[in-house]
C-alpha cells in the first residue's frame, strides 16, 4: 500500500477516537459500566405529544407545548419584545455529531415566534438573521438588536422584522477564548437599565446608538436572572443557584476600594432527584463500584445525586402561580432531565434557600433527549422552558471515552439538526394573563403597567418608556403618589434614571 494512503487512512480512523477522549483523565482507567443494562431505556426521538407523556410535574401545575419543530430548532435563549413575541436564539451548530464535526459552520439563527390566533401557541415564525456561529445572546435595543456569537458582540439595525444593513461589531472581545461551554451569555436587562451576562465580568448599556462596557463582578456559567428588587442570580454546572446579596455594582462604585468579602451566597443544596437512571453522564464511571472513593451517581438507584449540568435559572416573577411560589427559583439541570425548585429567602443582605419539595424535583422526564437549558417568566405570567432536545449535551472538549460509548450505544449522536421545543409551565385552575402590545399604548398606560403583578410586564413597560424617551414629568408625578407599592416605586425610580431625569430630591 502507498505509504501516504496508509498514513491518511490511519489518521482518519484514529482521529475521532482521540477526539472523543479529550475528557479522559490520567489515572481514570476504570471506566466499566455500572448501571445494569436492563434498567436503561432506549432513547428514540419522541414527538412532542409523546414527550409530554414522559414528564412528571408538581401536582399544582401543568406543562404544555408552546412551539416545537419545525418552527424552532435548538433554542438556547430568548427575549420578549413589547408585543409579547419571542425572539429566539437557535444554537444549531452545537455538537452536530459525536465528534462535533460542523461546529465551526455558521448555521445558528435568530427567529421571531408569535401567536397570531390567541390560542397560546406560537404559529408564526419569522427568520430575522441566519448564518451565525454558535449564537448565545440576544437583547432588543431601539431600532435594532444586539447578539453574541462564538467570539464577538454585534449590533444590527432593523426595519420592522427585517435586518437593515449588515451586523456591526460592537465588542470584538465579548467571548474570546475557551470553548462553547465557557463563554459569556445573557445580556439580560437589569432593573438598573444595564445588561448583565453570565460567565462574564462586564456589563453593558446601550444609549443613543452607542454601547458602553463596564466592569462588574464575575458571575455564573450559563443563564442569568433577577428578582423583583434587581438582585442577580446565576449558577455553574455543579452549583444549582448562587445569588447576589445587593444590587449589582453597589459595592464597586469606588474602584480604589477593594472588597474583602464576597457579594454572593450559594442558595440551597445541590441535591437532585431525577426521574430515571442516569448512565449517560460524563463521569458516571467514577463510582465505588469501580474502585473510586466517590460516586457520581448513586450505586443503589443509579440516579444522579448532585447537580452536574445546572444552567438557565429563573426567579419566578409572575402572578399566575400560587402565592407560595412567588419569587421561587426554577433551575434547569440539562444532563439529568429535570427542573429544580428552590425557595429563595432574600431578607436584607442575607440570601439563602431551601428545598420544600423534599426528595423530589419540580419537573422530571424519562426522555433522555430532554435538555432544558433556559427558563423565563413570560408576559402571560407563566414560565417558558427552552428544550434543545438534543441527544448530546457534553461538548467534545470534555467528552470521555465512557460517555462516547454510552452516546453511541443508544443512538444519541443524531439527528444533529431539526429538533427543539419551548414549553409553558402554568398553575392549574388559574387563567393566563392576556398579552398586550405595549408598543401601541400611551405613556399613562405604560406607567400603570409598572404595577403589574407580572415582572416581565413591568420590565417591558420600563424599557418601553425609556426606549421611546417618554416625558419624565408623569413618571415623577406617579412616584410622588406611589407609597402603597414598593415594587412600583422601584420601577418608577429606575425609569427616571433611564430617562436621565433622576434627581436627589
Amino acid at each position: 500500500m502507498n505509504c501516504r494512503i496508509f498514513v491518511y487512512l490511519a489518521s482518519t480512523l484514529i482521529a475521532p477516537i482521540a477526539l472523543a477522549q479529550n475528557g479522559d483523565r490520567k489515572g481514570h482507567d476504570a471506566m466499566s459500566d455500572i448501571v445494569p443494562g436492563a434498567l436503561i431505556p432506549e432513547a428514540p426521538v419522541l414527538s412532542v405529544e409523546d414527550a409530554l407523556k414522559t414528564f412528571t410535574i408538581h401536582e399544582d401545575f401543568v406543562i404544555e407545548s408552546v412551539v416545537a419543530e419545525p418552527l424552532v430548532d435548538k433554542p438556547v435563549a430568548l427575549t420578549f419584545d413589547g408585543r409579547g413575541r419571542m425572539w429566539v436564539v437557535e444554537m444549531r451548530g452545537y455538537m452536530p455529531d459525536i465528534d462535533g464535526k460542523g461546529e465551526d459552520e455558521p448555521v445558528g439563527r435568530i427567529a421571531i415566534l408569535e401567536d397570531t390566533t390567541g390560542d397560546g401557541k406560537a404559529d408564526k415564525r419569522t427568520l430575522f438573521l441566519d448564518k451565525i456561529l454558535l449564537p448565545r445572546t440576544i437583547a432588543l435595543v431601539p431600532n435594532g438588536i444586539i447578539y453574541g456569537d462564538q467570539s464577538q458582540l454585534f449590533f444590527v439595525e432593523r426595519d420592522g422584522d427585517k435586518p437593515k444593513g449588515k451586523p456591526v461589531v460592537v465588542d470584538d472581545n465579548y467571548s474570546r477564548g475557551s470553548n462553547v461551554e465557557h463563554k459569556p451569555n445573557g445580556m439580560m436587562l437589569g432593573i438598573d437599565n444595564w445588561m448583565y451576562n453570565s460567565k462574564s465580568s462586564h456589563r453593558y448599556q446601550w444609549k443613543d446608538g452607542k454601547l458602553t462596557k463596564e466592569k462588574t463582578f464575575a458571575r455564573g456559567q450559563w443563564g442569568i436572572t433577577k428578582d423583583n428588587f434587581g438582585r442577580l442570580y446565576f449558577n455553574s454546572n455543579s452549583t444549582l443557584l448562587i445569588g447576589d446579596r445587593t444590587w449589582p455594582n453597589l459595592l464597586i462604585g469606588n474602584p480604589k476600594v477593594k472588597m474583602k468579602t464576597s457579594i454572593t451566597s450559594r442558595i440551597g443544596s445541590n441535591a437532585v432527584f431525577p426521574g430515571r437512571v442516569n448512565p449517560g453522564l460524563n463521569r458516571v464511571y467514577i463510582s465505588s463500584l469501580n474502585g473510586y472513593s466517590s460516586d457520581t451517581i448513586s450505586p443503589k438507584t443509579f440516579k444522579l445525586t448532585n447537580a452536574t449540568g445546572a444552567c438557565g435559572p429563573a426567579i419566578y416573577r409572575g402572578g399566575q402561580f400560587p402565592e407560595e411560589f412567588q419569587n421561587w427559583a426554577f433551575v434547569c439541570e440539562s444532563s439529568a432531565q429535570l427542573v429544580k425548585a428552590i425557595k429563595v429567602d432574600a431578607a436584607g443582605i442575607k440570601v439563602s434557600g431551601s428545598h420544600p419539595l423534599d426528595k423530589r424535583d419540580f419537573l422530571t422526564s424519562t426522555d433522555e433527549r430532554f435538555r432544558p437549558v433556559n427558563i423565563y417568566t413570560a408576559p402571560d405570567g407563566s414560565l417558558y422552558l427552552l428544550d434543545m432536545y438534543h441527544g448530546i449535551i457534553q461538548h467534545k472538549t470534555y467528552m470521555t471515552s465512557y460517555l462516547r460509548e454510552q452516546t453511541l450505544s443508544r443512538g444519541l449522536e443524531g439527528p444533529g439538526y431539526g429538533h427543539g421545543r419551548i414549553y409553558r409551565i402554568r398553575a392549574v385552575g388559574k387563567p393566563l394573563a392576556k398579552v398586550e402590545d405595549l408598543t401601541k399604548v400611551d405613556t399613562k398606560t405604560l406607567i400603570g403597567k409598572l404595577s403589574s403583578p407580572i415582572g416581565a410586564v413591568r420590565d417591558l413597560a420600563q424599557k418601553e418608556l425609556i426606549d421611546r424617551k417618554a416625558d419624565p414629568a408623569p413618571v415623577t408625578d406617579a412616584l410622588n403618589k406611589s407609597t402603597a407599592n414598593p415594587l412600583t416605586a422601584i420601577h418608577l425610580i429606575w425609569t427616571l434614571e433611564g430617562l436621565g431625569a433622576l434627581s436627589a430630591d
